[in-house]
């Protein structure tokens, strides 16, 4: 985008990039790791071997961050103050969306003290607002935001009052209810009995299944790779009432759980969880809090969603595309699978969406470690998330330790489409980036802006951009079918005074294979690299 708009890219911007890309590549690369780091954890060889492949992980991270922080930096100077506090909600994705942003502004620009009122400024809309938590010096805010341009922005007005902001506890631990959906706590486990959607007038949740949704599951085994494995399940449970707001309502619950950190019979300690509750958006969200002792005796920890559809089955989305349980080649690996962006019960009346942006392994149907069925067939559409594990015998540690979240994102929907499913998934996984001024001279022409606009059908999405490095002016961008059907895609600048001199295909690396195009036609389920020259 700050290409497109005429701003400066950095010179290192490709090195950069590439630096992060080799990180996480010798980070994920499996068999570099100590060969005793099983039978002996603590050895000095496995200690400083894992140091070593973690350093790529978190060298990759803190490269990331600054970069994503470049970026908005080099946009910042097309985004104007106003004679009053604005935030500006960026959509970097190739297609306009809603949703929740999370953001952190100082009590100078918004105070949580007193109400203020934030406005969409080109629908002249109160925009709902809530505090998630709160530092010296400023809060973390929710905000719900409606229609941001695709790869463009949308200002927000703030507008302090002479009220009193005040905070509201929830009122319910037992059933979170709202216009979408009817959530039935279970207080033994902590998880959802019953979860009945009031749009597809269905229940959500399996009975038949021995644990609910939402329930962590722990396994455990005398061997790694030696059934059989035990699964058992938190204890001493409490639930409470969480917060209630402008954004969500929401139900807390903390337990003990073995392996984890044990508290006292009245404060349970081991496992968090807080199940939010949307009010203006169909959307319910579970957000995970662990605290892992050290133990190199075989375990895993899993989240049951035990769901539940008319004549459903399993689809998950996979690399470049999306696949069915039991359609996959013979042979290739059956007891798990890996989700790119989104899992999904779907039936004949509708489909529950899960996303998770920290975890990408489910089990499907059952428990299946150790089957390695060559034909794996369709099953029940029982979810299990596959948390952690330390089952590898050779190169990664022996054990998890300390403190760590995780998060599950879950609609339903009457859409049984795949691109309902990516591109709901898609907008969870990619936040919306954002920028807070404070009043100042007031230089804003437009609210909204969009740089470049795409007109595809709902079947064409655009999976990635960037800059091509050696060229001043000139975009690359990746599209995918995702039906099975045609797709025609026409671009046009929206920036003043800028056209499109040129669009032609390249391939994965950039080089031109064809000729110069009007108009992106796809094929069902192809993907096609696209260089934009203006």
């Amino acid at each position: 985008m700050v290409s497109l708009m005429g701003g400066e890219l950095s010179p290192s911007l490709e090195t950069n990039l590439d630096h992060i890309s080799e990180n996480a590549i010798f980070f994920d690369e499996h068999t570099c790791g100590a060969d005793e780091s099983i039978n002996r954890p603590y050895s000095e060889n496995s200690t400083k071997q894992w140091l070593q492949k973690g350093a790529y992980a978190w060298e990759a991270l803190k490269k990331v961050t600054l970069l994503n922080e470049e970026a908005l930096a080099r946009f910042q100077e097309f985004l104007k103050k106003a004679d009053f506090p604005v935030i500006y909600i960026i959509n970097p994705m190739g297609w306009s969306r809603s949703g929740v942003v999370n953001l952190f502004v100082d009590y100078q620009v918004l105070p949580v003290n007193i109400k203020c009122k934030i406005t969409d400024i080109s629908t002249g809309k109160e925009v709902p607002a809530q505090v998630v938590s709160k530092r010296a010096e400023g809060a973390y805010w929710a905000l719900d935001v409606s229609d941001i341009p695709a790869m463009g922005y949308k200002a927000l007005k703030i507008e302090p009052t002479n009220q009193q902001l005040t905070s509201e506890a929830g009122t319910n631990v037992e059933v979170l209810e709202n216009k979408f959906y009817k959530i039935v706590i279970d207080k033994t486990t902590g998880a959802i009995s019953s979860m009945f959607d009031k749009d597809l007038k269905e229940e959500l949740s399996d009975s038949q299944n021995p644990f609910r949704i939402g329930q962590p599951v722990k396994e455990t085994s005398v061997k790694r790779d030696v059934a059989p494995f035990v699964h058992t399940t938190v204890s001493n449970v409490s639930v409470n009432a969480g917060t209630n707001g402008p954004v969500w309502e929401s139900v807390r619950i903390v337990s003990d759980l073995e392996g984890f950190e044990k508290g006292t019979e009245v404060a349970p300690k081991g496992m968090e969880l807080e199940i939010r509750l949307f009010k203006n958006i169909k959307k319910v969200e579970f957000k995970y809090m662990a605290h892992k002792l050290i133990i190199t005796d075989p375990e895993a920890l899993y989240v049951a969603f035990p769901f539940s559809l008319p004549d459903s089955r399993i689809v998950f989305e996979t690399i470049g595309g999306t696949l069915t349980q039991g359609q996959q080649l013979p042979g290739s690996a059956s007891d798990w699978n890996v989700a790119q962006n989104f899992v999904s019960v779907r039936g004949r009346t509708g489909q529950i969406i899960v996303v998770s942006n920290e975890v990408p392994l489910w089990q499907f149907s059952d428990f299946n470690m150790n089957k390695y069925e060559r034909y794996p067939k369709k099953g029940k559409t029982w979810l299990y998330s596959w948390v952690m594990n330390n089952y590898w015998f050779t190169n990664f540690r022996a054990y998890q330790e300390g403190a760590f979240s995780w998060s599950y994102q879950i609609t339903s929907t009457s859409d049984t489409t795949n691109s309902y499913a990516t591109k709901y998934a898609w907008s969870e996984r990619n936040p919306f980036p954002s920028r807070t001024f404070p009043s100042g001279k007031n230089e804003m022409k437009s609210p909204l802006l969009e740089t470049l606009k795409i007109n595809a059908p709902l079947n064409a999405m655009l999976v990635n951009s960037r800059p091509v490095y050696d060229k001043k002016s000139a975009i690359l961008l990746h599209f995918r079918e995702l039906e099975g059907l045609t797709a025609d895609i026409t671009l046009s600048s929206a920036i003043l005074g800028q056209t499109i001199s040129k669009i032609f295909e390249v391939n994965a690396i950039g080089k031109q294979v064809g000729d110069s195009l009007s108009s992106i036609n796809l094929k069902p389920f192809e993907v096609k690299f696209i260089e934009v020259d203006f």
